[in-house]
């Protein structure tokens, strides 16, 4: 946990960075299975709910 602003803010970032491609993955496994094309799901939907995930 942060002591000021920016060690929170950056404790934010990395809780939400790291959460966000956690669920992108088990998701993406339980629908498609591990493979390339899991893989590049995980890729391309990593930012925009990374995004959402961070603004809520």
């Amino acid at each position: 946990m942060g002591r000021n602003k920016k060690e929170a803010f950056v404790f934010t970032l990395i809780m939400c960075a790291l959460m966000v491609l956690g669920m992108s993955i088990y998701n993406v496994i339980l629908q498609k299975g591990w493979s390339a094309e899991g893989l590049q799901h995980v890729v391309a939907g990593y930012l925009p709910a990374f995004i959402v995930a961070l603004t809520r």
